[in-house]
């Protein structure tokens, strides 16, 4: 990957990239050890985020896609997948008579919730020890980068 910034990022100067692109590497180490929970849980990753999109209500198929960065159709089949189980359902959408909305079932609704139950629980194991260590700092360094421990013990 050319690390060269272009004429538009040398106006941002050193600094601001190199913390977006610390942030970057940290958010994606972050979803690489969410994503290796998903070994031993019934829904994958993807089912997860999707779900968790409609903790607040109704969502359009298309901002599904965007949020996940699949197209459309694909969306459509994920959301399919969920309907069958009974955790989501479609509903037109008030707004506009040719959209539909994805809205948890209430089934739906505990599924998730356990979820973010189980995977707060493995995230304070895991973190805790580095939390007692690292926390407060003005820039903690994430605790699932590619050298800490915490990346194995998911």
């Amino acid at each position: 990957m050319d690390k060269t910034p272009n004429v538009e990022s040398q106006s941002l100067g050193r600094a601001p990239l190199e913390s977006a692109e610390k942030l970057r590497t940290a958010l994606r180490h972050g979803v690489f050890f969410l994503r290796r929970m998903d070994n031993t849980r019934e829904l994958t990753s993807q089912q997860i985020s999707l779900m968790s999109m409609l903790t607040d209500g109704g969502v359009r198929m298309t901002t599904i896609a965007a949020n996940l960065g699949v197209r459309t159709p694909t969306a459509t089949q994920s959301v399919d997948r969920l309907m069958k189980s009974g955790l989501v359902e479609r509903q037109p959408d008030p707004a506009d008579a040719r959209a539909v909305l994805v809205k948890l079932t209430r089934r739906g609704h505990n599924v998730i919730a356990a979820e973010d139950r189980h995977r707060n629980e493995v995230v304070a194991k895991v973190s805790r020890g580095w939390m007692k260590k690292n926390w407060p700092r003005s820039t903690p360094p994430c605790p699932f980068s590619r050298n800490s421990p915490a990346r194995s013990a998911a």
